[in-house]
């Protein structure tokens, strides 16, 4: 006897199988959706940060928050991960929206489209979690993901992997391919407006592939590219630093158009200024600023070594943290805006707000939102009556403050009423 379904049956099924395939993501439209902002590294925001720092909330959690960088979405959240091993979503806010044990604390999350997170592990998955905290799916590599994922226009999903390769993932999480280097891939991977994939490796080589995963070239340094990750300049421009105390620029054919020598290991990514100036920081302490041709333009010596990577604002501000505890702003000349003081260590990396915050966890526990302190509305003064004494041959009147520009204490020549 035949079996007859009724057509509103099929459709249905059919519905219910095309939701259950995977999403097509793109990077979210946000105002930071990933690490160093863009698929590009770049670390530009669209938004100034803050010009007077107060403190709009923190939150404390029972370990450290280490190299992890936050990821802030377009209704406000903020997503990064813990030394506790959790992944955290907060609201604007500061409450805690939710969070996800995954034991991840040093890759940073990417933000798709579709509200999807994408962050690595340590016990050697990348995972996609949905934007309500469940699991999406993940991918098994052959060990610890310290990356941090990057992903494509075509909703791919780019990661390396201490099993010294770099993945590529599909948008519904197969391999689509990957490619095998020398050493760890502790690198975050850029890509290319063309689809190309450029990340570092701990095997002393700056990699260059295709969309599908073949060598264009490699560009050896001095020693292995650890925490440093490759930015990618609009003229082609590949911009990385390495643990030979050096930072790179090669040519978009692979050659060197030049380096620069710091005083230490150059684990910081470089961030790239709309005039083409670069910010990195260094473990001799300094965050630098270098010309497009490779020219020292001013450099800055903080209490301790800079591992965290530059945020660059609207304003031309400089975002970064240090090693001595203190979250950093500089104007575009090098000069000190402003710092903040944390409890300990900052390694991450900032983060800028479109509400002009900025966000940085420290190794004090605490996750924390920098606002813009409110700026006085300017009363006006009493105007003061200044009166030369000295000229008018009289005493100067007991009880008048007096100021030549003389230190405290002194008298001058000058009375004020």
């Amino acid at each position: 006897m035949r079996r007859i379904f009724p057509l509103y049956a099929i459709m249905s099924s059919l519905v219910s199988s095309l939701f259950m395939l995977p999403a097509y993501s793109q990077l979210a439209d946000s105002p930071w959706p990933m690490f160093r902002h863009d698929a590009q590294h770049v670390g530009r925001s669209s938004y100034a940060g803050p010009s007077i720092p107060v403190l709009s909330w923190s939150y404390k959690a029972i370990y450290i928050w280490y190299f992890s960088s936050p990821a802030l979405g377009s209704d406000g959240g903020v997503y990064v991960g813990c030394g506790d091993l959790n992944l955290y979503s907060f609201t604007s806010t500061g409450s805690l929206a939710w969070s996800y044990y995954g034991s991840t604390w040093e890759s940073s999350p990417a933000l798709g489209s579709d509200g999807g997170v994408y962050f690595g592990s340590y016990d050697n998955r990348l995972y996609a979690i949905t934007s309500t905290g469940s699991l999406a799916w993940s991918y098994v590599t052959g060990s610890y993901v310290m990356s941090s994922p990057a992903l494509g226009s075509d909703g791919g999903v780019y990661v390396g992997s201490l099993d010294n390769r770099l993945y590529a993932l599909t948008p519904g999480g197969s391999l689509a391919w990957s490619h095998l280097t020398g050493s760890w891939v502790y690198s975050s991977p850029a890509l290319g407006s063309d689809g190309g994939v450029y990340v570092g490796s701990w095997d002393n080589r700056l990699y260059a592939l295709t969309s599908g995963g073949s060598l264009t070239w490699s560009y050896t340094t001095g020693r292995g590219i650890m925490y440093s990750s490759p930015t990618l300049g609009s003229d082609g421009g590949v911009y990385v630093g390495s643990s030979d105390n050096r930072l790179y620029t090669i040519n978009s054919s692979g050659s060197l158009a030049w380096s620069y020598v710091t005083g230490g290991d150059v684990d910081s990514s470089p961030a790239l200024g709309i005039n083409r100036r670069v910010y990195v920081g260094s473990d001799d302490n300094h965050l630098y600023s270098f010309t497009s041709s490779g020219s020292l333009w001013w450099s800055y010596e903080t209490g301790y070594e800079v591992l965290s990577s530059p945020a660059l604002g609207s304003d031309r501000g400089v975002y970064v943290g240090s090693r001595d505890g203190c979250l950093y702003s500089f104007n575009s000349g090098g000069s000190l805006a402003w710092s903040y003081v944390t409890g300990y260590r900052i390694f991450a990396s900032p983060a800028l707000g479109s509400d002009g915050s900025v966000y940085v966890g420290s190794n004090d526990n605490r996750f924390y939102c920098i606002k813009q302190a409110p700026i006085p509305t300017g009363t006006p003064t009493p105007v003061k009556e200044q009166i030369n004494y000295q000229s008018a041959g009289a005493a100067i009147p007991s009880g008048y403050l007096v100021d030549d520009g003389a230190p405290y204490g002194e008298w001058g020549d000058y009375g004020w009423r």
